[in-house]
């Protein structure tokens, strides 16, 4: 993890709850790292699990907003940036099913990222993580299914499919309640490799690039 991840996930941690269990995954493609984190995960007498991912930093009182949630939701989660558009703004990673980007969210949460979520064991135990088996598009502000000329859905990975949507649009089969929590995120990216062309070799040195800044509407 980055420091400023596990410093916060520590500080936090330690303001809530003393009884926990930190479990890590390493050199594992997405989902395996976080079908073995649940396995592992599951072996313990847990109620709550935190996925949380070692880019991400908890902002502040995060996981305790988390924690408060549990006792309606099943499911809660903190947003954060993504990627950056055109004009420099930074998208979310959260997606609703009748939003067009511009006014505020409309309808219910059709998916979001796993990098800060905190789910009940049930959730855990009803789940599998795998990759979508859908792509998605928008149609005059509405979220679709892309389909092909025959009408049948497009499988593969596209930019909005993954472990994270198959588990959102699973939870949601399974009725769990879902919720963002409002808080924002930051997330830890790394902006550049410097190639060095005397060693023909790639710097060590990058540069890190801190934002909590997530230019969609919260709930």
């Amino acid at each position: 993890m980055f420091t400023e991840s596990q410093d916060e996930l520590e500080k936090q941690l330690a303001s809530v709850n003393d009884n926990y269990t930190i479990i890590r995954t390493n050199d594992l493609p997405l989902p395996d790292s976080r079908n073995a984190l649940k396995e592992a995960g599951l072996k313990t007498d847990a109620e709550y699990f935190l996925l949380l991912d070692d880019d991400i930093v908890l902002p502040e009182k995060g996981l305790a907003t988390m924690l408060f949630e549990m006792k309606k939701s099943d499911i809660a989660f903190c947003d954060y940036p993504y990627h950056s558009l055109k004009d420099g703004k930074m998208t979310g990673v959260t997606v609703y099913y009748d939003w067009d980007g511009e006014s505020k969210p409309k309808g219910d949460i059709a998916w979001s990222g796993l990098g800060c979520v905190m789910v009940k064991r049930k959730v855990l135990e009803s789940t599998v993580f795998r990759l979508s088996e859908y792509r998605f598009k928008r149609e005059k502000g509405k979220l679709k299914m892309a389909l092909d000329k025959d009408n049948h859905m497009i499988g593969g990975q596209g930019k909005s499919a993954g472990e994270d949507t198959a588990f959102y649009l699973e939870a949601r089969a399974n009725k769990f309640k879902i919720k963002c929590v409002g808080k924002i995120a930051k997330h830890l990216r790394i902006e550049k490799f410097v190639f060095r062309v005397g060693n023909g070799r790639y710097q060590t040195c990058h540069t890190i690039k801190g934002n909590d800044r997530v230019d969609t509407p919260e709930i």
